[in-house]
């Protein structure tokens, strides 16, 4: 097995090895690989090896130390292709093809992901905290249950993901994140900086953003805002016509300048919200609203608005 793998065509022993240095009359020196394809190297030790370009389909590396491995342009895609449970953390995976691949479970903490190819990937219950997925594309990956905690999101296209059972913190970066029609409810978002982020169509119900800075976001419209939090947001200049915000609470928010076209604030809290003389509530939906001078209308026209 160990030949099969090695590019320089000589046998390694022990095979743990094998991928990052090769002997030849008592001489060691660094070689690349050939091909990976359809290999299984399940429980491997490979820290810190250099799989920098590999072609690596329908591999298995479950269960193996990839820990510092270099996996740079890798190419790691297909559905048969297994890093189930690998150790991959403090990795660099920096323009890889994991189309398809399943990395469920897997350890991916301050893994480099910068410009992964990652579409369709299974990362149900990945630890991807601290990892750098800025301009991933993530199109039609599971991330179920992913911890995102530390993760830079800059970029990354996560467009239609169910991110409702991550784990995030303060220090999750989503700046110009794409989430476009993805389900954040009931994820704490509060203080985060969206600037740049697309938010068109995306499920918040129960989203807590209180205190959150939406004012540079590329899109809110048409957002299922249904008991989001945004008490003290800033949506000045926002657009988030035709949008749901029932139950919203938009107490001491800054509404400045937004767009409220065609939008439902039944039951929604206004509080102390600011708004200008540009901020639009043409056709929206007002009942039972609480209006920012603490009445309570049924109209945009009967909060003065």
């Amino acid at each position: 097995a160990c030949e099969q793998i090695d590019a320089c065509n000589v046998p390694i022993s022990p095979c743990d090895t094998r991928v990052q240095v090769c002997q030849r009359d008592g001489d060691s020196y660094t070689c690349p690989l050939k091909s990976l394809v359809g290999v299984d190297l399940s429980g491997e030790l490979l820290v810190g090896v250099d799989l920098s370009g590999a072609d690596a389909r329908g591999a298995s590396f479950a269960g193996a130390d990839l820990s510092g491995a270099n996996l740079s342009g890798a190419n790691l895609s297909g559905a048969t292709t297994s890093l189930v449970g690998a150790n991959l953390s403090n990795a660099n995976l920096s323009g890889a093809n994991l189309g398809s691949a399943d990395l469920s479970g897997a350890d991916l903490g301050g893994a480099d992901l910068k410009n992964v190819n990652a579409r369709s990937a299974n990362l149900t219950n990945a630890d991807l905290s601290g990892a750098d997925l800025s301009d991933l594309n993530g199109q039609r990956a599971t991330l179920t249950g992913a911890n995102l905690s530390g993760t830079i999101l800059e970029r990354a296209d996560l467009r239609e993901l169910d991110l409702s059972q991550c784990t995030v913190d303060a220090a999750t970066r989503w700046t110009g994140t794409i989430l476009r029609q993805s389900n954040l409810s009931g994820l704490s978002l509060a203080g985060e900086d969206m600037a740049g982020a697309e938010l068109f169509g995306a499920i918040l119900i129960g989203t807590n953003l209180s205190g959150a800075d939406l004012s540079a976001v590329t899109s809110l419209r048409n957002i299922d805002g249904t008991d989001v939090n945004l008490a003290n947001a800033s949506l000045s200049g926002a657009d988030v016509r035709y949008s749901t915000l029932t139950r919203a609470d938009l107490s001491s928010a800054d509404l400045s300048g937004a767009r409220f076209d065609g939008a439902s604030f039944t039951s929604a809290n206004l509080t102390g919200a600011t708004t200008t003389a540009t901020t639009s509530f043409t056709s929206a939906t007002f009942s039972s609203t609480i209006c920012p001078n603490g009445t309570t209308g049924d109209s945009p026209g009967a909060c003065g608005l």
